[in-house]
């Protein structure tokens, strides 16, 4: 197989991600935060049975459409890699502030599995 078809099979599912404003708001509504100094977490349930990612990245938090891109991208295969570490049934948006470029991918990783576990 191509390596195309193979990246198509990482992929995220759209069943995995938010992705209409009605479910982002939901989720800041009702959610509860975690936060970290350079990101904050906001959970919510859901009833579908998945787990859902949502980013929500600004320019004042983070810098430059390059920076953003660079911190959705990072924040995304932290999810993708390790579902595991976030509750079942939830949705999460992710809320990245100054500092989590600096970070690499095993330190973002650490530190949600240590303030998850406590959650």
């Amino acid at each position: 197989m191509a390596p195309y078809s193979i990246a198509l099979r990482e992929r995220l599912s759209r069943k995995e991600r938010l992705r209409c404003r009605r479910d982002f708001e939901r989720v800041y509504r009702l959610g509860k935060r975690v936060r970290l100094p350079y990101l904050t977490l906001i959970f919510a349930p859901n009833e579908l049975g998945v787990r859902r990612i949502g980013l929500s990245v600004s320019k004042r938090k983070v810098g430059k459409a390059v920076y953003r891109n660079r911190a959705k991208r990072i924040l995304r295969e932290v999810f993708r890699r390790h579902k595991d570490l976030f509750p079942k049934d939830h949705d999460i948006v992710f809320v990245p502030h100054k500092g989590v470029l600096e970070r690499s991918m095993t330190q973002i990783v650490e530190d949600l599995g240590r303030v998850l576990r406590k959650k």
